[in-house]
Formats: structure tokens, sequence, C-alpha cells
């Protein structure tokens, strides 16, 4: 959910993520791997394409639906 808030905040699909992946996990509350292998997962699925910390949402739709029904 917080993938979409940043294309809201950024207005864009495309954005970098203004904290480290470690940073990440603990605004979400999970471990720093849960957090890479969520994001993995997404870049292999074709949702997000993952390069450090630049992240494209790929399927907006799909990742919104996740968002809401887990």
């Amino acid at each position: 959910m917080i993938l979409l808030d940043f294309a809201k905040i950024y207005k864009s699909f495309s954005f970098e993520l203004p904290v480290r992946r470690s940073e990440f996990a603990d605004i979400l509350g999970y471990s720093k791997e849960s957090v890479i292998k969520t994001l993995s997962k997404y870049n292999k699925e074709g949702i997000l394409q993952v390069d450090d910390r630049k992240i494209e949402i790929l399927e907006f739709e799909k990742l919104q639906q996740i968002s809401i029904y887990g």
C-alpha cells in the first residue's frame, strides 16, 4: 500500500524510494528480508520493476488489488 502512496505523492508510477530497504521495513513493521523478498516477488511477477531504490509500478491495478485483498 505504501508504494501506491509514493506513486500518488510523486504523481508517477516511477520513483526512487526515499529510504533504504531497512528503513522501509521499519516503516512497514516487517523485516528487511521480508521486504526484499516481496519486492523481488513482485518484480518477477511483472507487477513492479525494481532496480536498487528505483521502483516502477507496471501493474497499478494489480498492486491496488493486492493492497485491498492481500
